[in-house]
């Protein structure tokens, strides 16, 4: 299967991309602590896709945005608009995951026009109350703080040990090793400004956008993640055209967790929905 490499200028700086396969185009967007490498199995087997990965800001291979200071979710949105154009990709599918999710919705809230998919990994529209965004960023600065003073190792031993992340014990020695790989690798500095700039506390909401979105949109959480599993009922009931799958024994990473499981969803609701 075909597979490239950029390092590209999007309008806060530059860009890394991967794009893999040939067909119909799939933006795919990791999550907090990942790179595009996190997809590329996924992508592999995507047969008749056009699989465009990037490594988003702060993260993986892309260097911090040329103000990192005042960047800002709407930043990030433009510049996978950019990405759009570097690829000559008109209208897309996308597919997020966490923190990907969020950018995932921010765009389908901003160009509409140019999805024609949306797929949300344990992924929310931020939010509502201030108060609560307010301790969320006081919660994300202290991680902001955490990461660059005491490094990437103990960071993420911090982070696996997370209760969200309990369910991946049950990964193979192998899996856990390439994630803690591409997790222990990152910028402190970068992974600092992705919790300050991007984080949920940080970012504009997106409910009340929910009932504008008109593209086919697929929800998937695991059994094991009951928090995000609420959020993709709530958001199914707002997104006219939205289907809630919850998948057996997974937590809130369900394509590392079951990647089979995942990829067949991913491929049938890309198929049915041309």
């Amino acid at each position: 299967m075909t597979s490239h490499e950029k390092l590209i200028p999007v309008t806060h700086g530059k860009m890394f991309v991967r794009e893999v396969g040939e067909g119909h185009p799939v933006i795919l967007l990791h999550g907090f602590l990942g790179a595009s490498e996190d997809f590329l199995e996924i992508a592999q087997e995507l047969e008749g896709c056009r699989c465009v990965i990037p490594d988003l800001p702060g993260h993986g291979r892309s260097p911090l945005p040329k103000d990192s200071q005042h960047y800002s979710m709407r930043d990030a949105v433009k510049d996978l608009e950019d990405v759009c154009d570097a690829f000559d990709i008109d209208n897309a599918a996308m597919l997020g995951y966490s923190m990907g999710g969020r950018m995932a919705i921010g765009f389908a809230a901003t160009c509409p026009q140019r999805l024609s998919h949306l797929i949300l990994e344990s992924a929310s529209p931020g939010l509502m109350d201030e108060t609560e965004r307010l301790f969320r960023r006081e919660h994300d600065e202290k991680l902001a703080s955490d990461a660059l003073r005491y490094g990437m190792e103990t960071f993420v031993d911090h982070w696996e040990g997370l209760p969200l992340f309990a369910s991946q014990t049950s990964l193979t020695t192998e899996a856990r090793r390439r994630q803690r790989s591409v997790r222990v690798n990152q910028n402190s500095e970068g992974i600092a400004f992705s919790l300050r700039q991007l984080g949920t506390g940080s970012q504009p909401q997106y409910w009340s956008e929910l009932g504008s979105f008109r593209v086919p949109t697929l929800l998937v959480t695991g059994q094991y993640d009951s928090k995000f599993t609420r959020i993709a009922g709530q958001m199914a009931r707002r997104i006219p055209d939205a289907l809630s799958v919850v998948v057996f024994a997974a937590g809130h990473n369900v394509h590392l967790e079951t990647p089979a499981i995942f990829t067949a969803m991913v491929r049938k609701f890309l198929a049915e929905e041309k």
